[in-house]
């Protein structure tokens, strides 16, 4: 807690293994950054968490198609280096026949995915890789920046609606001619595929750690002839 202060500006920064999710007080919202006028004292609140699920969040910095895929995940991975977030990183887009659900794999020779996403607020995305890339089963969209920015807008995934490799990805991400499909950082059905960008202008990419199998069990609560809320249990 910080109190009786008159700077315009703070900026939080979490320890490794920890993310910040939100103000309290006089600041509010999920970015790091709060600036606050001088005219008056005010108290403000930062709320921590440790990570115990994977986050996901949109790079703050555009990139153009030709990232290659041998340097896909550097994107991702410097973006959460720079943010100061552990884990293992990958670029969610599609790069093989294995499409998205590929890209959630724990390694290239370990099929099973990683579970358990959420965003930098700390609300879930997706309890399942299948939930999140195949089966639209998105609870709130990925929405923020590695900093915790509210963006909006498209990012490259290369990806039909399924989650399947589609036939435009920047040929194999090699290319600046052309066009990639790309998916919604505000969407849940959308999120593999909403529309297309063009390859040779820098655009978002969404990013993805594979370092849990944290799994969510959803439970409705029937307290009267309607549901009335949803409660969630974590399990690892």
């Amino acid at each position: 807690m910080i109190t009786q202060m008159r700077s315009s500006r703070i900026e939080v920064s979490p320890v490794l293994g920890s993310t910040f999710q939100r103000w309290t007080g006089a600041c509010s919202g999920s970015y790091r950054v709060c600036v606050l006028p001088r005219d008056a004292d005010h108290t403000v609140g930062a709320v921590f968490a440790p990570i115990t699920a994977n986050l996901i969040f949109v790079a703050s910095t555009p990139v153009p198609g030709a990232f290659g895929i041998q340097g896909v995940d550097v994107v991702c991975k410097n973006a959460a280096s720079a943010a100061n977030l552990a884990g293992t990183w990958r670029t969610l887009v599609a790069v093989d026949s294995a499409g998205l659900l590929g890209r959630l794999a724990w390694t290239s020779d370990d099929a099973r995915t990683a579970r358990g996403f959420v965003r930098m607020d700390g609300e879930i995305v997706a309890d399942t890789a299948e939930d999140l890339v195949r089966d639209h089963r998105v609870r709130y969209p990925v929405l923020y920046e590695e900093l915790g920015r509210e963006t909006s807008g498209l990012a490259f995934t290369g990806a039909l609606g399924d989650g399947t490799m589609s036939g435009a990805h920047c040929t194999s991400w090699t290319s600046t001619v052309g066009i990639a499909s790309a998916g919604a950082v505000g969407g849940g059905p959308t999120l593999p595929n909403a529309s297309s960008l063009a390859c040779g202008e820098a655009q978002a990419v969404m990013c993805d750690a594979v370092s849990y199998a944290t799994r969510w069990i959803f439970i409705m609560l029937v307290l009267s002839p309607e549901p009335m809320g949803i409660a969630s249990v974590i399990t690892t």
